[in-house]
């Protein structure tokens, strides 16, 4: 079983520093979007060359998110406030469900892949987003929660458990790693 990663899509990956500077997110949305389209302003006035690469059916997923019950509703009526001004900005780009090839190849030259890993119950048991991110050589940040921290904690650069205190060091985490390679700015 391959869990979402087929290491000859990730072959020949760019040479970090020769990437553009290029932040992916290639999840569910509602696992944490809301933080890095929050955080997104901020990382742009520090880092004017910054793209913004979001994959998945967002628009599917907030057809019926924001209608449903407790924290589902909650997180998909906090993402159809945000995603209409994220759209609106050039420097993000939502691709929405694409072959894997075409979603390695943007892997492949994305500096970061930024998982702000808050989901609203357990759910991650394997994580193939965060192993994509990994052999395409991104920077990979990434909150260490469920199974994530026995299968990446030595491989990622891990954000604060507390969504408060990530919140407020997510912009400096991402402008950092868009300028130091993986492995070089690694979290206790």
């Amino acid at each position: 079983v391959h869990n979402g990663l087929h290491p000859r899509r990730h072959e020949s990956p760019q040479p970090f520093f020769g990437r553009p500077k290029w932040v992916g997110y290639w999840s569910s949305p509602d696992r944490g979007l809301h933080h890095l389209l929050r955080a997104w302003p901020e990382v742009l006035r520090r880092e004017p060359e910054a793209r913004l690469h979001v994959f998945y059916e967002v628009d599917k997923y907030l057809s019926f998110a924001p209608g449903c019950p407790g924290p589902l509703g909650e997180r998909g009526r906090i993402l159809a406030n945000l995603v209409p001004r994220a759209k609106a900005d050039p420097t993000i780009t939502f691709h929405g469900a694409v072959p894997r090839d075409v979603l390695s190849s943007t892997q492949n030259k994305c500096r970061v892949m930024c998982y702000p890993y808050q989901p609203i119950a357990y759910c991650e048991g394997f994580g193939g987003a965060v192993n994509q991110g990994i052999q395409a050589g991104c920077h990979v940040l990434l909150t260490l929660k469920d199974a994530f921290p026995s299968l990446y904690a030595d491989q990622v650069t891990s954000l604060p458990l507390d969504p408060t205190v990530m919140e407020r060091a997510l912009q400096s985490a991402i402008v950092t790693s868009l300028n130091v390679s993986p492995g070089e700015h690694q979290s206790p």
